[in-house]
């Protein structure tokens, strides 16, 4: 058994321990105003900094409790957060490397957008939720970055802004990258939208669902960022040797 894998005691224990040192006094604390929007992200950014650095079945506890916490409240840029914490913790255990994902897909699925949602089904749904997302983004630039020294990635960097013209989107450009400012920016993982959690969460989503409709070649994650910038979003390859 490795040290992550906690026997079924260990972790009541430890979710009993998150409950007695956090939960507890963030009830007292935020009272009625818990379900308000800004106590809220307030209690689980500090709940996150109290557990950064804990293993991945501590932090699957800890988002199970803020859900029992919060329970409706939570919205999209909240679960959001809570699925960059989990993705953030490292484990070799297959088994919970498994339980991750899962928490993980589960979660993506309640980032519902309401301006790109639709009652038709089938072929008629995806063509409305194509006008739906492109009317969104249609007064964004969407900036896609690839590795410089990868030259595969830039011929698939234009593929994917070749689909998003083909949709009629037309402030997209492409721009390569050094790995030392891509390193400057936080690294790269995997394939990532970036986006404004506060006020980009329905675009950032739109965008997913238009290029896994319509770009099905590579697989894209929603990341938060810090800052600020108008009617921008970007997009970020990481190096894929198979192409």
């Amino acid at each position: 058994m490795t040290k992550e894998s906690k026997d079924p005691l260990e972790r009541i224990t430890a979710v009993a321990t998150i409950i007695g040192a956090i939960a507890i006094p963030l009830v007292i604390h935020f009272g009625q105003g818990i379900a308000e929007r800004q106590n809220r992200k307030v209690g689980i950014a500090q709940i996150f900094a109290v557990q950064a650095g804990e293993e991945c079945p501590h932090r699957l506890s800890t988002s199970r409790l803020i859900d029992q916490l919060f329970k409706n409240d939570l919205d999209d840029s909240d679960d959001l957060a809570i699925n960059q914490y989990l993705a953030d913790c490292q484990t070799q255990d297959d088994d919970v490397k498994a339980e991750v994902k899962t928490e993980i897909a589960q979660r993506e699925a309640k980032v519902i957008a309401p301006e790109i949602s639709t009652s038709l089904s089938g072929e008629d749904a995806q063509i409305d939720i194509n006008k739906r997302s492109i009317a969104l983004l249609s007064d964004y630039k969407i900036e896609i970055f690839y590795l410089e020294e990868k030259g595969k990635e830039e011929k698939t960097a234009n593929a994917i802004a070749k689909a998003l013209r083909g949709l009629g989107l037309t402030l997209v450009t492409v721009t390569s990258i050094t790995e030392e400012r891509l390193s400057g920016l936080g690294g790269l993982s995997d394939d990532q939208i970036r986006f404004e959690p506060d006020r980009e969460v329905q675009v950032a989503v739109a965008l997913k669902r238009l290029l896994d409709a319509n770009y099905k070649e590579r697989q894209f994650r929603l990341q938060t960022i810090r800052g600020r910038t108008n009617n921008y979003i970007s997009i970020f390859l990481k190096y894929n040797p198979s192409g």
